[in-house]
């Protein structure tokens, strides 16, 4: 058993080795960016008379959804609550609760990645049935009216369903998962594949994940910071959040002294610090020539210098 955990642990680390954007909370590049290239490799074989080139889309467009689809699975469970307790069911007897802890600690991999690359990946009732069980309700329902994340929360008049007719997607999908067995598994040299064949195992897939990641957003992160504004907003509030415990800091502290100099003395100091940090954010988003972006950048230095100064207080008070 003890083997069984470093081979997973290891195939784990291994994974993430070889990822070039990693895991990105929120619009998880790395699968997205892959099917674009694929797409656009597809549409420079268009007039290939080369029928051997096509066979390699479907492997490489489920190879990559199975990456999308581990990651969200790993996302989701690590989000606590009843994802986790969900998360954790789905394991069963591959591995016990007891054996998650080491494997954690000394390979910094989380609940959810043990989870979703301990789950089988080789139809599309796979994917269905895994997230079913996170969700709570059907992925399938869910796809049906999924929207753009940004459309929806900008209330743009262009949003609507991400997937106009769902059905065409679950098919292209499940002869995509078809097409990768017959072609990983057997020399099957009667069986051709077409441009046009290819191109539906590209276009479903990729369908498939950007439903896949609009569905995290109007589910799990559906109280999650999307938007440029939504950041800011999210942003400064941490800031004041901060502030107020800071300034309870500093009350306290004061309050602490009995020798009345001792007290003037922490004041002109502490304004002294207020002066230096509100020149230092100022320096470090001169660089910013975006409004927003310059803004989003001010609340999270500012943030980061209370958060210290916070720290240095309470040392301070012992």
């Amino acid at each position: 058993m003890k083997q069984g955990r470093v081979a997973l642990a290891h195939r784990i680390t291994q994974i993430q080795s070889r990822l070039e954007l990693g895991v990105v909370e929120g619009e998880l590049a790395e699968s997205s960016a892959r099917m674009q290239e694929l797409n656009k490799a597809l549409s420079g074989l268009e007039h290939s008379e080369n029928a051997e080139l096509f066979r390699y889309f479907p492997v490489a467009s489920i190879a990559t959804l199975e990456s999308h689809f581990r990651q969200v699975v790993a996302l989701i469970i690590n989000e606590g609550g009843d994802y986790l307790s969900r998360g954790v069911e789905l394991l069963g007897d591959k591995v016990k609760a007891i054996e998650l802890i080491p494997m954690m600690q000394s390979n910094r991999i989380s609940v959810g990645e043990i989870v979703a690359y301990s789950l089988p990946f080789s139809t599309l009732a796979h994917v269905e049935g895994v997230l079913d069980k996170l969700l709570g309700e059907s992925f399938k329902s869910l796809a049906l009216s999924v929207e753009d994340p940004f459309a929806k929360r900008l209330k743009l008049n262009w949003g609507g369903p991400i997937a106009k007719d769902i059905s065409l997607v679950w098919k292209g999908a499940s002869q995509a998962f078809e097409d990768r067995h017959i072609v990983a598994h057997e020399s099957a040299s009667r069986f051709v594949i077409t441009y046009e064949r290819a191109f539906s195992s590209v276009s479903a897939i990729s369908k498939l994940i950007e439903v896949m990641d609009a569905m995290l957003w109007s589910t799990v992160w559906n109280d999650t910071p999307l938007t440029q504004r939504e950041i800011n907003d999210a942003a400064c509030k941490r800031m004041q959040q901060s502030r107020l415990r800071l300034a309870q800091c500093i009350r306290l502290k004061r309050y602490s002294f009995d020798d009345p100099s001792r007290v003037a003395l922490f004041r002109r100091l502490h304004l002294d610090w207020k002066f230096r940090v509100k020149e230092w954010v100022k320096f470090s988003g001169s660089d910013c020539v975006m409004g927003a972006f310059k803004d989003l950048v001010w609340a999270d230095e500012l943030n980061a210098a209370i958060e210290s100064r916070i720290s240095e207080v309470d040392r301070l008070m012992g």
